[in-house]
């Protein structure tokens, strides 16, 4: 059986089969409740709603793949975070645009291939706590 290396499987040392690919289409889902101070609640007319809907258009509107969304938005500057809670370890991603302060916060489930959001920065108040 010949594997492409776009298609290939890795597995984890308990097993659980993780893709290393990026190419998937990029989605967003929310598992869990968002973090407070962080949520929804933050959106207001002012505030938020339109750089979130802008988001959601230049992302998930135009079928961009991981790939894709990590270069145009991923930011990078500062101490690498992590996300815990129950059985999730993992890396937190966050993401915003040019110097706009709206930023989404969250990280890969690596098994389905989707990003889950953890939390909305309208201000991006994160890390000037």
């Amino acid at each position: 059986m010949i594997r492409s290396k776009l298609t290939e499987n890795k597995k984890t040392e308990k097993g659980i089969i993780l893709a290393n690919n990026k190419d998937y289409p990029f989605i967003i889902a929310i598992t869990s409740e968002l973090e407070k101070q962080y949520n929804f609640a933050c959106i207001n007319k002012h505030n938020g709603y339109k750089e979130f809907q802008k988001f959601l258009d230049d992302t998930v509107g135009k079928n961009l793949t991981i790939s894709e969304v990590d270069k145009r938005f991923l930011r990078t500057k500062g101490k690498k975070e992590y996300y815990q809670k129950g059985n999730i370890n993992t890396t937190l991603h966050h993401y915003g645009k040019d110097r706009t302060a709206f930023r989404i916060f969250g990280y890969y489930n690596t098994e389905n291939n989707y990003f889950v959001l953890t939390k909305i920065d309208c201000c991006h108040k994160v890390h000037n706590e």
